[in-house]
């Protein structure tokens, strides 16, 4: 009797201890199943507020990007004046541009002045003594003249800058898409050097376009910024190409 009581006593406390155990593990489920919900939420709040914030930064580079546009246009617009170039030189150095940009040497050689050719000017000064001019035929074979020719020297290293036309026209005259320009100024210096510029003193009859990039990678902040400035003389009422400058950063 005694060791019957015993086991139905054993029993009883197996029981209670079995739904001691599943309360416990429901309570715990209930508890994990309450902090997933609650993680969810605010998961999908999370991503509703990265969704707002994205349209706004959205928002905010369409801003930007107009604000530029403005920028650009009222710089243009600063640099136009009533002394100025006509739209004949603004027409014809859009046509310039155009034959650089294919590298179209045979309609580029047809802007180039009759009598004084066009001097090529590696940086910023130009030197009337050691620039090299062409005539409109040289210009018109740039593409397969393999000569190889003295251009002046490099700024830093003072070494000779020896290539031919062809070299030289990619790396001092149209080294980027000039046809699209951030700025352009108009017988006006948009960007200064610490070179000298001398440009109104050689050519005090021109008209000058200088076509400018204010840099492309962040990281030299403004310091591989870049320009080509086109000059222009007038013979009888047509605008002839007389100076190619390329300008950059010197030390």
């Amino acid at each position: 009797m005694k060791t019957s009581k015993k086991i139905l006593w054993t029993l009883m406390l197996i029981s209670l201890l079995t739904l001691t155990a599943c309360n416990n593990s429901a309570t715990q489920i209930s508890e994990i199943k309450s902090e997933l919900e609650s993680v969810k939420a605010e998961n999908s709040q999370l991503e509703n507020e990265l969704v707002v914030m994205e349209e706004e930064i959205v928002s905010l580079e369409e801003t930007i990007t107009a604000m530029e546009d403005d920028i650009s246009a009222t710089e243009l617009e600063a640099t136009s004046s009533s002394s100025g170039p006509s739209s004949s030189v603004v027409n014809t150095s859009a046509d310039v541009i155009e034959a650089m940009n294919n590298q179209d040497f045979a309609t580029l050689s047809t802007f180039i002045h009759p009598t004084q050719g066009v001097r090529f000017t590696p940086y910023t000064y130009v030197d009337t003594v050691n620039d090299v001019v062409f005539t409109s035929a040289q210009v018109a074979n740039m593409a397969v003249d393999p000569t190889l020719i003295l251009w002046g020297a490099y700024d830093g290293t003072g070494e000779p800058i020896q290539m031919t036309a062809l070299d030289y026209f990619d790396a001092f005259v149209y080294d980027e898409d000039y046809m699209n320009p951030q700025i352009m100024g108009f017988n006006t210096t948009v960007h200064f050097g610490n070179m000298i510029e001398n440009l109104e003193t050689v050519y005090p009859n021109g008209d000058y376009i200088e076509y400018h990039f204010n840099g492309f990678d962040p990281i030299y902040e403004g310091l591989d910024w870049s320009s080509l400035t086109l000059v222009y003389e007038e013979v009888g009422s047509v605008w002839y190409l007389v100076g190619i400058i390329n300008h950059q950063w010197t030390t």
